[in-house]
């Protein structure tokens, strides 16, 4: 099977400026999948689930964009990705 990404990795998302970044999806058991993003290159192959996960050191990378790609039996690429500071914030429609 090819190599997958869950919908939250997508073209102008943010990653977290951080020394233990997570990047995951899914790809056939045993596949070898690489993941490069600003000078950072991580390796892994997917479990028996089909499940994989890389963590990368951005800590010291600048603002971007980047491009990220992720190879497997295929590429995937995703666009104009920036890293920084990622908030999640809710609440009543006054909070703007």
């Amino acid at each position: 099977a090819a190599v997958k990404l869950p919908s939250v990795f997508s073209d102008h998302m943010v990653l977290a400026k951080s020394e233990n970044t997570p990047v995951w999806g899914h790809a056939s058991p045993g596949e070898s999948v690489t993941v490069q993003i600003a000078n950072q290159i991580a390796t892994t192959s997917a479990k028996k689930d089909g499940k994989w996960l890389v963590r990368l050191d951005l800590s010291a990378s600048g603002p971007g964009p980047y491009e990220m790609s992720v190879t497997g039996s295929n590429t995937l690429k995703v666009s104009d990705v920036l890293i920084g500071a990622v908030w999640l914030a809710s609440g009543q429609s006054n909070m703007g």
